[in-house]
C-alpha cells in the first residue's frame, strides 16, 4: 500500500511524502521496508494545475468551468438566502479595436479588482466570457444584495475619478431568493435581464461618458505633439464613430 503524509520541517513549513510498504521474500520475508519519498514538488505542481483549470488565467477569479460545477452543487446543496449578481463590462470591444487587446485586458483586470473590493470574502466571483463577470452571494439577505450593485458602482467612480488609466463602465443586475425553491437559470436568467435593461438604459449616458474619458486617456497616454495629433484625432474619430 501507498499513502501520503504532510510532515513539518524544523523551520515549520510543510512539505509532503508518499510512503510505500513492501514486505521482503524468501528468508526475510519476516521483515517490511518501508520507502518513504519527498513528493512536494509534484504535489505543488498538482495544485496549480488544480488552480488553473478552476480560474481564469488574465484576472485570476474563477472560470466558467468552475462557475458550472458550483452551479450544480448549489442545486443540490444550497439552502437559505442567495444573490446571484451579473456584471457586463460596457465599451471592452471598443477599447480592443481603439487601443488594443493590451489594453482591454488591463481593463479586464482593473474590473476583476473593483469586483473583488466590493464583495465580501465568502462570496464567489467568476468571469464567464469575455466581459461577462457573476458573483453568487450566499447567506445575504435582499438588501444586500441591492447594496453590493450600489457600493460597486461608488469604486468604479473612485476608480475613474483617480486613474489616469481607462476609466471603467460597468452594468450589473441581481436576482435573489429568500428559502423558495426558484432554480438558479432563473434566477441567473433574471439577473442577466436587469443587467441588460440596465445597460440599455443607460447608453447614451455611457456613450457620452465613454467619449468623454476616452479623450482625456488618449491625450494623456499620447504626448499632444505635432507628430502625434493627426494619430489622436483619428482615433477620437473612430471612437465617436463606433459610439455613433
Amino acid at each position: 500500500p501507498v499513502v501520503e503524509e504532510v510532515h513539518r520541517r524544523s523551520d515549520d513549513s510543510l512539505f509532503f511524502v508518499e510512503v510505500s510498504v513492501q514486505q521482503l521474500a524468501g528468508e526475510l520475508q519476516d521483515l517490511v521496508v518501508f520507502i518513504v519519498r519527498d513528493v512536494s514538488e509534484r504535489k505543488e505542481f498538482e495544485q496549480k494545475l488544480r488552480r488553473a483549470s478552476f480560474h481564469d488565467q488574465l484576472t485570476g477569479l474563477y472560470n466558467r468551468f468552475f462557475f458550472e460545477f458550483e452551479m450544480e452543487r448549489l442545486k443540490k446543496e444550497g439552502r437559505g438566502p442567495l444573490g446571484i449578481l451579473v456584471c457586463d463590462v460596457d465599451g471592452l470591444k471598443l477599447v480592443n479595436d481603439t487601443l488594443g487587446h493590451a489594453a482591454g485586458d488591463d481593463l479586464l483586470r482593473s474590473v476583476a479588482w473593483v469586483l473583488r473590493r466590493s464583495l465580501r470574502e465568502q462570496d464567489l466571483l467568476f468571469r464567464i466570457g469575455g466581459d461577462e463577470f457573476v458573483a453568487f452571494l450566499p447567506e445575504m439577505e435582499e438588501s444586500g444584495v441591492s447594496g453590493v450593485q450600489q457600493r460597486i458602482d461608488h469604486v468604479v467612480q473612485e476608480h475613474n475619478e483617480r486613474t489616469l488609466a481607462l476609466p471603467l463602465f460597468i452594468s450589473c443586475g441581481w436576482s435573489w431568493r429568500h428559502e423558495s425553491p426558484l432554480p438558479l437559470e432563473t434566477m441567473f436568467r433574471e439577473a442577466d435581464d436587469a443587467m441588460y435593461s440596465l445597460k440599455s438604459r443607460q447608453r447614451n449616458q455611457t456613450r457620452q461618458g465613454m467619449l468623454q474619458m476616452f479623450e482625456k486617456t488618449l491625450r494623456i497616454s499620447e504626448p499632444i505633439a505635432a507628430e502625434h495629433m493627426e494619430e489622436v484625432a483619428l482615433k477620437l474619430q473612430r471612437l465617436g464613430a463606433a459610439l455613433g
